[in-house]
């Protein structure tokens, strides 16, 4: 099975925030404590919905891919969005690959981070 989004919609894969080690016990690195506390999550683009970034100032791409190039973004970069945007899709109930999966809109990005 496969999501694809619809609309102004993106597929995100979610970067957890907390890590367990070996015996099950949560470990946090600062970064992600701070991450946490701020609300904020980042995640990788993995999908757009064909209407991503049409309504977007400079975004007069013939498809969802060529807007979202001209805003900045490209599937696989890796964003931050607040933690509380977008839905989980119900895919992640039956398909153990989707449970890191959220869907957002294109205006819930709020920053491409460089690597």
């Amino acid at each position: 099975m496969k999501i694809n989004p619809c609309g102004p919609h993106i597929l995100i894969e979610v970067l957890p925030v907390e890590v367990k080690s070996a015996g099950g016990i949560v470990m946090h690195s600062e970064n992600e404590a701070k991450r946490e506390h701020s609300g904020r999550d980042i995640g990788w683009v993995r999908a757009l919905g064909n209407t991503a970034f049409q309504d977007l100032p400079g975004c007069t791409g013939i498809n969802a891919k060529e807007r979202a190039e001209q805003w900045g973004i490209k599937i696989g970069d890796l964003i931050e969005f607040r933690r509380y945007d977008g839905k989980i899709p119900r895919l992640a109930d039956k398909v153990k690959e989707y449970e890191n999966y959220r869907l957002i809109t294109d205006t819930d990005i709020l920053a491409v981070s460089g690597e």
